[in-house]
């Protein structure tokens, strides 16, 4: 289990470089990397971030 959740931190922070110059902040990255690896379609959030990421929201509140 450590194995993996070293190879999400590692894939999102290079993810994180490569989305410096947005508004992606590292959480939003491993948010993104985790879901994938999980295969989640849909997010459980307001933040237009996923859904721009591909993901289909369900708005909370």
């Amino acid at each position: 289990m450590h194995e993996l959740m070293a190879l999400l931190a590692a894939r999102s922070l290079r993810r994180a470089a490569e989305l410096w110059d947005t508004d992606h902040s590292l959480t939003d990255c491993l948010s993104f990397g985790v879901m994938r690896r999980l295969r989640l379609a849909t997010a459980l959030a307001t933040d237009i971030r996923f859904a721009e990421k591909g993901f289909r929201l369900v708005p909370t509140g």
